[in-house]
């Protein structure tokens, strides 16, 4: 009975302190910040049936940053809005900053994957084939506050149209 009279008598400053509390939630929730960028998993592109998912889904695997620049994709995904499962192309281009992407090679080949690659003084382009479909791995080299892409030296098929690594490129970081 004494709790109840207690409660009674005090029940502003009660009120008082659940809204403070729950002013405090409210603020401290709307700007906590994320705590992981959502990018993509090897899962999410294990259950899409194209080639170009089971490449990406081995080299999602490895936890490296692909930079997607192909514009022809990016007009396709983004401007087009359409699904990545149907895109009908060839070869797609990635851009990697992480040249240690050669230890992987040997398990990439285990996997039945064609590697070719394209080097000047360094890696510079990696070509993975699967079932005549292409992901094209143009490496970016920090120059300065810009990244360098190189030009491709390796013989590509006529049918391949590349748009980084044609020429010698800059790239803002």
């Amino acid at each position: 009975m004494g709790l109840f009279r207690i409660l009674y008598r005090n029940k502003s400053f009660i009120l008082l302190c659940f809204s403070i509390y729950f002013l405090f939630w409210l603020i401290f929730g709307a700007f906590k910040q994320p705590q992981e960028v959502n990018k993509p998993t090897s899962k999410q592109f294990s259950r899409l049936n194209s080639t170009f998912s089971y490449i990406l889904s081995h080299l999602l695997n490895f936890k490296l940053n692909l930079l997607l620049i192909d514009p022809d994709v990016l007009n396709y995904l983004f401007i087009d809005q359409s699904s990545f499962d149907k895109l009908d192309k060839r070869l797609i281009t990635f851009g990697i900053t992480d040249q240690s992407i050669e230890k992987y090679f040997s398990y990439l080949e285990e996997k039945q994957f064609s590697i070719k690659i394209s080097k000047n003084t360094s890696l510079d382009h990696v070509f993975i084939e699967y079932k005549q479909n292409i992901i094209h791995l143009a490496i970016l080299h920090p120059y300065h506050s810009y990244y360098l892409i190189q030009e491709n030296t390796l013989t590509l098929s006529d049918d391949i149209q590349l748009y980084y690594g044609d020429v010698l490129r800059a790239v803002e970081q």
